[in-house]
């Protein structure tokens, strides 16, 4: 297959923060393979989602991503779902963005499974998704904002502190 690079985009209020160019730190560390989690319908698809987490040295913790991905897959059938860990744990980014081009998408949007844009949402992710959109080329890479404060968010805070919701 042969691609080309098209654009790598973040969103525009994360390019005014003068530290989203600073280089990430490289960790050396033991990884423990993972499945990933991708739609089933036998259909192309040419778009792809990675949701993207910390990792953690836990393997339970690591485990939730993938099963939020599995959720995510089943919403949307025609769009390759899988998710990836920036450090601690595999698959790593390069490896998710490698499988979503070998299963034919063309358009991949990095979404940040982090509630808040710190640092990792809005410097070291866009960089690795900058990274690894540069090794393949007719691919757009657009990495979206974290969670943030949603009403949503809310109502999952609610619930959760066993508050009725209204």
């Amino acid at each position: 297959m042969n691609f080309q690079v098209l654009e790598v985009r973040i969103p525009k209020s994360w390019e005014q923060n003068s530290t989203w160019r600073h280089k990430r730190c490289n960790r050396s560390n033991t990884y423990r393979n993972r499945s990933f989690i991708h739609n089933m319908s036998g259909l192309v698809c040419h778009r792809a989602l990675i949701l993207i987490d910390h990792g953690s040295k836990v393997p339970e913790a690591n485990d939730q991503i993938a099963k939020v991905a599995s959720l995510v897959a089943k919403r949307l059938p025609n769009t390759f779902v899988t998710f990836a860990h920036m450090e601690l744990a595999k698959p790593d980014l390069m490896e998710a963005f490698t499988l979503c081009v070998e299963n034919n998408a063309r358009n991949i949007t990095v979404c940040p499974f982090f509630l808040f844009p710190g640092k990792h949402c809005t410097v070291d992710i866009p960089q690795m998704a900058q990274n690894c959109a540069s090794k393949f080329s007719r691919v757009t890479c657009n990495v979206v904002e974290p969670l943030g404060v949603h009403e949503k968010l809310v109502d999952i805070v609610l619930e959760r502190a066993g508050f009725p919701i209204e």
